[in-house]
C-alpha cells in the first residue's frame, strides 16, 4: 500500500486533506500526519512515504526547510508544496 504524509500545523487542514485523498482515490493509500517539519522528518525515516503534501509556514521546521533535508537525503518522494 502507498504511503501518503501530510504534514501542516492545523488539524483542519490535515484532516481534510486526508479525507479527500480517501474519497477520491481508486486505491487505499496509507495516510500519516504529522504537525511540523520535525515530525515529519521522523515519519520519512520511519515510513519512507511514496507522496508528501507540506505546508510553508509552520513552527520549528517549515516546509521549505524540510524539502531542501529530503533533498539533502535523497529520497524519492514525490512532494506537493
Amino acid at each position: 500500500m502507498r504511503c501518503v504524509l501530510i504534514v501542516d500545523d492545523e488539524p483542519m487542514i490535515r484532516k481534510g486533506l486526508s479525507i479527500m485523498i480517501q474519497q477520491c482515490s481508486e486505491h487505499p493509500y496509507n495516510i500519516k500526519l504529522a504537525q511540523n517539519g520535525e515530525e515529519a522528518i521522523q515519519l520519512i525515516m520511519e515510513e519512507q512515504p511514496d507522496f508528501l503534501f507540506t505546508d510553508i509556514r509552520m513552527p520549528k521546521v517549515d516546509g521549505l526547510e524540510l524539502c531542501r533535508r529530503l533533498s539533502e537525503m535523497e529520497t524519492d518522494i514525490q512532494t506537493v508544496v
